[in-house]
């Protein structure tokens, strides 16, 4: 099961599978968002792994049914029990009391993504539904929206400074075969049906003319001022205007303009996003949140947790989430993570941070947006 912003691999089509809070993409990339299983941990109809004649064998109250001494024998939990969820393709579900999903019929958003300076952000909501909203009051799309792609997407992707790259505004995203696509924009000087195959599972865009397809473990880069970058096992790339940061299969962070001198955060990583700083930040295999500096070449900032996905825009904001849901933002203030407004709740699977607002995705499907201020209930509402 995949969260909002994962991307499916290539032949594993799950028509009616629960989400996974976290996943691919820096975001998603960008989302784009890591993460556990919600079924994850121990078995969610609890009990004994072994046969057994009665007794208490579940985790959930009763007697034991027989057979493997659990409440449910012969049925493989797909999510948390109560659980309510948006579902792969797009339409909400509740988790029934033996881990099954049962579809409720109704459209949920499924995917999230913003720039990181312009203040826009777009969602999908069931199968094909693409909503954007802009970040000021002169920003108008000539897009229509809710507008209708024409096919499945399973990851979505915006240029760093989407607004710059003329009308309509310049999204693009990886379909459920792996291939790129992106609306036909002015500002993308790139050809995309020469940006990879069917097998991609990453995918980073500039303003500034950069596109950086991540396919079959692959990530090239083109562009004016990107050189021939070609960079073999890696599984997450993040760009800030003309820089590449990528994420390898061993977990290490390296940088575009210097991959000769090494790593460059230490240690080794499940996630990596970038604001528009030039300043990366890595979620360390132990939920660490690692952040480099942008004024002390060398320095880097960490914060202690569970973390499992995040994101970075305009000016020094940070925001995660954990592996139980729960989301907080920081400012980094003289070396020091100071906390800010954070959504209350703790279900969220993946966040998007730009300038002046941030948005986050729950389980559900349902999109919360806010400021330093507070919540922004007219701007999410454009988006769900």
């Amino acid at each position: 099961m995949l969260a909002c912003g994962q991307v499916q691999p290539p032949g594993s089509a799950d028509g009616a599978g629960g989400q996974n809070p976290g996943g691919g993409g820096p975001a998603g990339g960008m989302t784009s968002s890591g993460g556990v299983s919600p079924s994850g941990g121990e078995s969610s109809s609890g009990g004994s792994e072994s046969g057994g004649t009665g007794g208490d064998a579940s985790a959930l109250g009763g007697q034991g049914s027989g057979g493997d001494g659990t409440l449910c024998p012969g049925i493989v939990p797909e999510c948390e029990p109560h659980e309510v969820g948006c579902s792969q393709r797009g339409e909400t579900y509740t988790c029934s009391e033996c881990g099954e999903i049962e579809l409720q019929g109704e459209a949920c958003v499924r995917l999230l993504a913003s720039d990181k300076e312009m203040g826009v952000v777009c969602t999908v909501r069931g199968e094909d539904e693409l909503k954007c909203a802009g970040g000021d009051e002169t920003w108008s799309p000539e897009l229509d929206y809710p507008t209708q792609l024409a096919e499945f997407i399973v990851a979505l992707r915006l240029p760093d400074d989407t607004s710059s790259t003329g009308e309509p505004l310049a999204v693009c995203w990886i379909d459920e075969y792996g291939t790129i696509g992106c609306t036909e924009s002015q500002g993308l000087a790139f050809a995309v049906g020469a940006l990879g195959g069917t097998d991609c599972t990453d995918f980073a865009v500039s303003d500034s003319s950069i596109a950086c397809p991540l396919c079959a473990g692959q990530l090239s880069c083109t562009g004016p001022s990107s050189g021939d970058l070609s960079v073999d096992d890696v599984r997450q790339v993040a760009l800030s205007d003309t820089n590449a940061f990528w994420l390898t299969g061993e977990g290490e962070i390296y940088y575009q303009f210097e991959p000769e001198e090494g790593p460059f955060l230490p240690g080794n990583y499940s996630f990596l996003f970038v604001d528009d700083n030039v300043t990366p930040c890595g979620i360390r295999d132990d939920g660490d949140l690692v952040c480099a500096s942008w004024s002390e070449e060398g320095a880097t900032y960490e914060l202690a947790g569970d973390f499992v996905t995040g994101s970075g825009g305009a000016g020094d904001r940070r925001c995660v989430i954990d592996a139980s849901g729960t989301l907080s933002c920081f400012a980094i203030v003289d070396g020091e993570f100071q906390p800010i407004f954070s959504p209350p709740g703790g279900d969220f699977v993946e966040v998007a941070v730009s300038l002046n607002k941030s948005c986050a995705l729950s389980r559900a499907g349902a999109v919360v947006c806010w400021n330093e201020d507070g919540l922004l209930d007219e701007f999410a509402a454009k988006l769900n």
